[in-house]
């Protein structure tokens, strides 16, 4: 049984994906917690030992640093590819006006 679809949406797939497959479900104290730390509330998380109340606190924290830093990888690898095009536009620019300014006779 993986954990309810609402207690996991603020996560990213990748992160629900993992959470599926690592628990059986989500405990109360990590549903109710997950609601709040993604709404950007401040939560103090009470419950027994063995609870989850350290995943609770910091999943979604986790999750979001590496959302983040996908995210970068990302946008670099955009921008890599955007430059590499617009350098092959400038040399190919050169080339193109050479030839569309020769004579037809010649």
């Amino acid at each position: 049984m993986s954990a309810p679809a609402d207690a996991l949406a603020p996560f990213s797939a990748a992160a629900r994906a993992w959470f599926g497959v690592a628990f059986a479900a989500a405990t109360p104290v990590q549903r109710d917690g997950w609601a709040r730390i993604a709404a950007g509330e401040h939560a103090l998380l009470l419950a027994p030992t063995g609870s989850g109340k350290t995943l609770a606190a910091f999943f979604y924290a986790i999750d979001q640093l590496g959302s983040a830093r996908s995210d970068a990888a990302l946008g670099s690898a955009r921008s890599d590819a955007a430059r590499e095009a617009q350098a092959v536009q400038r040399r190919e620019a050169p080339q193109t006006a050479r030839s569309e300014a020769k004579p037809s006779g010649e």
